[in-house]
């Protein structure tokens, strides 16, 4: 009888437990979390989408996600190569701290970092990633704190297998979930599904073939391009975002269906863009100039998180997203966590300004169009870019400064007509280099992971895109 009772009081206890929490949950004092889903289109300039300005039509699904979130104007990736960026995205530290510098690292991601889906699933989060992009490969360590990691670029999936993935994982979850998706289509080469590349390019499967080769020669041996081949390259590229936004409606449509919309935050963003200009044509991770480094980055919360159609003028990083994420979630970090970017739920509200935002590529011996390493710093509407050797010398004298107010091609440089901006941008820059003199980032320096052994098949493939020469 003992033994009954106490069963019949744990239920009761249990039962006004449940209804003092509906109670709290009417009374908007308690609410269940938020779901994340944090969104990476690969290879997408910022400044061919319609929200961004862009009139060529490539993107109606993401425009209506900026109406209804928040748009920072001026997002900036880290370094303008897959891998590394997505490991500052996850971790929120740059590479000398997360030790990913390339695609092709001699070591995974170092053991002592922190990772997103890791502090989610701490707090009982379901975490899922699906990666359509070769250079994500979970060799790397990017698939630590994901109770799932599934790389469909292994059965050469498209952008909707990703969508398709990601809703079969909602359909068997009945927890709180964080997903990471990489939609990888705008990548290189650019072959559209023919509905998507009719719309931007009415061009015959021959002449398609003959524009690839003509990309793949400007990326592998470094010709001049045609300027009517620059056009019509850039016609497919545009419709390879057009596909990639119809997998993102699919995507929203199927929150949207299940109910789920609202009570999901969506972060989209990009870990680089592509370079049609300064004689760096249809490639990237060897430029700093803003059509590799400069991203979209948008974010819609549920309810009255964050303002909706909002636009965000100061400068952001991808660097900021994970503690955006988890504020956003009603999370706090842990206390181990020494992240180097900072939450835009303040700055998105208004309550905060644009900090300088840092970039970095590294000389790639065998890439035909890298000049060399080089930094920038942005500050406001100023950039400067420099120079600099693997032990982050600078050489300012061989500088480039652009106000992009004024020059968003960056076309004008006012290095000697600005000394002052120069001289201001500089010292920010040195302050920044100096911080990883005596150690990395967030103190994740330290024990490195056993060396990468990559298999034929990855190596296969990577050479396929010019990642592997």
């Amino acid at each position: 009888m003992g033994m009954k009772r106490t069963l019949r009081m744990a239920i009761t206890a249990a039962g006004a437990a449940g209804v003092f929490c509906f109670v709290l949950y009417l009374a908007g004092v308690f609410s269940p979390p938020f779901n994340v889903i944090l969104i990476s289109l690969d290879t997408l300039r910022a400044d061919h989408l319609g929200c961004y300005g862009y009139p060529g039509g490539t993107s109606p699904v993401i425009d209506a996600l900026a109406r209804e979130g928040v748009l920072f104007e001026q997002a900036g990736t880290v370094m303008p190569v897959t891998a590394p960026a997505h490991a500052s995205m996850l971790t929120s530290l740059y590479p000398e701290g997360h030790g990913i510098a390339s695609n092709w690292p001699d070591r995974p991601l170092r053991p002592a970092c922190a990772v997103l889906p890791g502090i989610f699933r701490d707090r009982g989060y379901r975490t899922a990633a699906v990666v359509q992009a070769p250079t994500l490969r979970r060799e790397l360590g990017l698939d630590r704190g994901f109770d799932l990691y599934l790389e469909p670029f292994r059965q050469n999936s498209r952008s909707d297998r990703v969508t398709d993935l990601c809703l079969d994982f909602i359909d068997r979850e009945d927890k709180p979930f964080f997903i990471f998706l990489n939609y990888y289509d705008c990548h290189g080469p650019y072959n559209p599904p023919d509905e998507y590349a009719r719309r931007f390019l009415d061009a015959a499967p021959a002449e398609r073939e003959r524009l690839e080769r003509v990309r793949s020669g400007l990326v592998l041996e470094g010709v001049s391009p045609a300027a009517d081949d620059v056009r019509k390259l850039e016609a497919l590229y545009d419709g390879e975002i057009g596909w990639v936004d119809a997998c993102l409606g699919a995507l929203i449509e199927g929150l949207r269906k299940r109910g789920l919309l609202e009570r999901t935050v969506v972060v989209l963003t990009a870990d680089h863009g592509e370079g049609f200009e300064h004689d760096y044509f249809f490639d990237h991770g060897d430029r700093l100039y803003e059509p590799e480094i400069h991203v979209p980055l948008i974010v819609r919360a549920p309810g009255e998180k964050l303002p909706r159609g909002k636009r965000v003028s100061g400068t952001v990083s991808v660097l900021d997203l994970a503690p955006t994420c988890l504020e956003l979630a009603g999370m706090e970090p842990p206390p181990e966590w020494r992240p180097e970017g900072r939450s835009l739920v303040p700055l998105a509200r208004g309550e905060d300004g644009g900090l300088p935002r840092f970039s970095q590529v590294r000389y790639r011996k065998l890439a035909p169009q890298s000049r060399g390493g080089m930094l920038s710093v942005t500050s406001g509407s100023w950039k400067l870019v420099t120079p600099a050797d693997t032990g982050k010398r600078l050489a300012p004298e061989r500088g480039e400064l652009y106000d992009l107010a004024r020059d968003p091609g960056e076309e004008n440089n006012l290095i000697r007509e600005e000394p002052e901006q120069a001289r201001r941008l500089l010292r920010l820059l040195r302050a920044w280099v100096d911080r990883f003199r005596a150690a990395a980032p967030g103190g994740s320096g330290g024990e490195e992971g056993e060396l990468l052994r990559p298999d034929e098949e990855t190596v296969k493939r990577l050479r396929a895109l010019g990642y592997v020469f």
